[in-house]
């Protein structure tokens, strides 16, 4: 299913930790995130999978205005 048909159907509990591995584009990453903010609880984190790569980066910078600055971070494991 698609993170942002999931989304639409979502009727769980405030989420606190939030895994997608969507479509590879600054659009979807965007998309994704935009579905899921008003399920998000206050302290939040979402993971992205294929971060490092260029268009989904951008997707999450483009996406940083709805979170506190200090709060978007990227990192390798």
């Amino acid at each position: 299913m698609k993170s942002v048909d999931a989304a639409a159907i979502y009727d769980g509990p405030a989420i606190g930790l939030l895994f997608i591995d969507g479509w590879h584009s600054t659009e979807a990453v965007e998309e994704d995130v935009h579905s899921w903010l008003p399920y998000l609880a206050p302290q939040r984190t979402i993971v992205f999978d294929d971060w490092e790569r260029p268009e989904v980066g951008q997707g999450i910078k483009t996406s940083a205005h709805w979170f506190p600055p200090w709060s978007v971070r990227s990192a390798r494991i």
